[in-house]
């Protein structure tokens, strides 16, 4: 039985890590960042921000220090300093990468917060498994690591700007982070000083995020804005009728029952063709449609024609040319 609980616990973190590393991977390359910056991004993000934690969580707690490899690389580590590293290599990659700090940096976050959730299950899992006595403390920041994860998740479609996750992120881990601490211990440490400064961080970039670009959103006239959300509705409807008449053509599509070699040679080599040819450009017309929404989306909260990267104007010339660009450039 013992052995069996210690591959579980082993297949579960290998399954954590390699989900986390995915989720991340998969989110910055849909943007545009180049697959292998992103790995070396992860490789140099890991390193660091697990020596903090663990160096943090040392200094915290005035422990004896092993320097073995194996304690260096093994749990617990300080959540604060996890996050300080975070912060730090995305700042520094960012700038070495020209990215956006702001952009990578929600990227960082959401993947966090599911390490965090992850971790957070199997450990209350595991040790409920060993002691058969459920930990509420450890259960009830579960569940507040889930909440946040979903909120992040979402926000990441709509998100008011780019910049926005990470703060929240920083903001909330920092406070379920220290009150759980102090719950467990009934002391204040010295990790509460580096949550409460990370807090002060986040809470002073949101506001100063936030009111960078309230300044800039009076840069294009209401009528301007009304003829770019027309000209949205206008071609998002457009390529929903084109959606509909691909899927009409697509003898796969509008056949459920059909399926391959179903057919005369000559005749399926030419369905199969302009089915590849069909997906391809559903494909194509349903990133279009996506950043339309999310256009649209912008112009419902206010911030139409800020750079979502960058929090500058967005010039007029470029939404003309293009209403759903939500950016200077193309990534």
């Amino acid at each position: 039985m013992q052995i069996l609980i210690s591959f579980l616990n082993f297949l579960s973190i290998f399954l954590i890590i390699f989900i986390g590393l995915f989720i991340f991977w998969g989110n910055m390359y849909r943007q545009g960042f180049r697959n292998e910056k992103i790995w070396n991004f992860v490789a140099v993000l890991s390193a660091i921000s697990l020596i903090l934690g663990k160096v943090l969580y040392i200094v915290s707690s005035n422990k004896s220090v092993d320097l073995s490899f194996s304690a260096l690389i093994s749990p617990p580590y300080l959540i604060g300093g996890i996050i300080v590293g975070a912060v730090f290599v995305t700042s520094v990659i960012s700038s070495a990468n020209n990215w956006s700090v702001f952009r990578a940096g929600d990227y960082v976050a959401l993947s966090l917060n599911f390490f965090l959730l992850a971790f957070g299950l199997h450990r209350t899992i595991f040790l409920f498994v060993a002691s058969n006595k459920l930990n509420f403390i450890d259960t009830g920041i579960v569940l507040l690591y889930l909440v946040l994860y979903i909120f992040l998740t979402m926000s990441l479609r709509t998100q008011v700007f780019s910049g926005y996750i990470f703060t929240v992120f920083l903001i909330v881990v920092s406070i379920i982070e220290s009150v759980g601490l102090f719950l467990i211990t009934n002391t204040f440490q010295f990790s509460h000083t580096i949550y409460f400064a990370i807090i002060i961080f986040a809470v002073i970039n949101l506001f100063e995020r936030y009111k960078e670009i309230k300044i800039m959103q009076t840069n294009l006239p209401e009528d301007f804005i009304d003829e770019m959300k027309v000209r949205l509705e206008e071609k998002k409807k457009e390529i929903s009728e084109d959606l509909g008449d691909l899927n009409e053509a697509d003898s796969f599509v509008k056949d459920e029952t059909r399926v391959e070699h179903n057919a005369e040679p000559a005749e399926e080599a030419q369905e199969l063709e302009e089915h590849y040819d069909n997906v391809a450009n559903r494909g194509v017309l349903l990133r279009i449609k996506e950043q339309i929404n999310k256009a649209l989306g912008r112009i419902k909260k206010g911030n139409y024609g800020v750079d979502e990267n960058t929090g500058k104007p967005i010039s007029k010339e470029r939404l003309e040319a293009d209403p759903s660009a939500t950016t200077n450039v193309n990534p």
